[in-house]
């Protein structure tokens, strides 16, 4: 073989080996690339948050799955608050009305039972007095009645619904009735929290407005020489005993069993 063709066949091999290196950085440049593409896709699909659309739904899922009549029993107790306005404008009209639909006396009628022999005070014909421990015959005092009366009618309804919700055996009887699609029975423990608090604040009303009445009228001998005062007394603190440690964890815990 002569120069010439020795060096064409050395050049040829050179070459060969020059393309077959660039095709190979290529592959390897692009399997890279692509690696680099496909690594960096999966980062922005993990980074990326889902639809905001899906957010909602998936909540509205979970929470009714949780509470299957949460759409239908949303404030469903705020009937029994409905009750309890109709009972306080009940007892409005009973102190507004004469006898016999209410309490609200002339003054000489108020002379006649003899309670009070002077009558109605402040200028007023009409007023109050058809027993010794709701006897009001004077502005304040007729304020105040009404402010403690009041208070008392409002816990009737609450009262009834306090028993009810502890009444375990009935509420599994009117949960497999057509109630359940109005009134979500599992959740009475609430309600029943709720309304004590109610009726403890209300409770303290009540009395405070009495006792504050007697006070005034000079009258506070009732407190401990009638039947009204001392079951009222006797009411008061069994309630205040009952409901504040409820309602104060810190009470609760100095509790001990």
């Amino acid at each position: 073989m002569n120069n010439t063709s020795h060096r064409a066949f050395l050049e040829y091999l050179n070459g060969t080996k020059a393309k077959n290196s660039s095709n190979l950085s290529q592959s390897v440049t692009f399997h890279k690339t692509s690696t680099t593409i496909t690594s960096s896709s999966s980062t922005v699909a993990e980074k990326s948050p889902p639809p905001t659309l899906v957010l909602p739904i998936a909540k509205n899922i979970k929470s009714k799955k949780k509470n299957p009549t949460l759409t239908t029993t949303i404030h469903w107790w705020y009937a029994i608050l409905l009750f309890s306005f109709i009972s306080l404008a009940c007892c409005i009209l009973h102190i507004m009305l004469p006898p016999p639909f209410g309490m609200l006396m002339t003054s000489a009628e108020v002379a006649k039972i003899g309670i009070a022999p002077e009558g109605c005070q402040d200028g007023m014909s009409r007023c109050i007095c058809p027993r010794t421990t709701v006897c009001a015959t004077n502005l304040v005092s007729l304020i105040l009645l009404t402010i403690a009366r009041c208070s008392a009618f409002f816990d009737y309804p609450l009262y009834m619904m306090m028993f009810f919700s502890k009444c375990h055996h009935l509420n599994n009887i009117l949960r497999r009735t057509i109630l359940r699609e109005f009134i979500h029975f599992g959740d009475m423990h609430r309600i029943h929290s709720i309304f004590g608090v109610v009726i403890g604040i209300e409770t303290m009303s009540h009395t405070f407005f009495h006792i504050l009445r007697w006070s005034i009228n000079n009258e506070l001998r009732l407190l401990w020489d009638t039947a009204t005062g001392i079951t009222g007394i006797i009411a008061c603190t069994a309630t205040v005993a009952i409901v504040w440690p409820m309602c104060i964890p810190a009470l609760k815990r100095c509790i001990t069993l």
